[in-house]
């Protein structure tokens, strides 16, 4: 699956925006839009989990949903 570009809508964002807030990483109401809050939301799950430990310095792809992000999150869907 590709990365979801700024301002993207859809079921998927819908679905992400949910799990990261049964995760406590988004507070925001759930929009379907892969707005700048769901990015923090994304960016901060990252960080927690050390997602981003090879691109520390590499803001550009903070918040890429790139395999490991999404493999990471996949796990809590079925929790």
């Amino acid at each position: 699956k590709n990365p979801f570009k700024l301002n993207e809508k859809n079921e998927d964002v819908k679905i992400l925006q949910e799990l990261l807030i049964r995760l406590s990483y988004y507070s925001w109401t759930v929009n379907w839009i892969y707005d700048s809050a769901t990015l923090d939301a994304v960016y901060n799950f990252q960080k927690t989990n050390g997602i981003l430990i090879w691109y520390e310095n590499k803001p550009n792809v903070w918040w890429w949903m790139g395999p490991a992000t999404r493999n990471l999150l996949n796990t809590y869907l079925n929790k």
